[in-house]
């Protein structure tokens, strides 16, 4: 989870798109706008950037198109286990990096 993490949000930096990934243990759930917390870190639904849902949005259906699906709403967290593979790591970033580009 930490390595999907940095590598998505390496690729969105790359893309200038700010992403926060908040993760614990295999749990991860993305923030996608300026976190503006002294930390870098939501907590509440209040410090959530108001730009969320209409990002994850996008965000869900360019994946989607590409065959990647995650959890429909950008208030859910989503899961990896010992199931996925280097190469879902690997389709997924692909995926998430062209859904950056448009």
């Amino acid at each position: 989870t930490e390595i999907l993490s940095a590598s998505r949000e390496k690729a969105a930096r790359a893309a200038g798109v700010p992403v926060r990934v908040q993760r614990y243990a295999s749990l991860f759930w993305s923030v996608l706008g300026e976190v503006n917390t002294p930390d870098g870190m939501v907590r509440t639904p209040e410090q959530t950037p108001a730009t969320q849902k209409e990002r994850y949005a996008k965000s869900f259906h360019a994946l989607l198109g590409r065959g990647i699906y995650l959890a429909p709403s950008g208030y859910e967290v989503s899961f990896l286990s010992t199931a996925h593979t280097e190469a879902h790591f690997e389709r997924y970033l692909k995926a998430f990096g062209e859904s950056l580009r448009g």
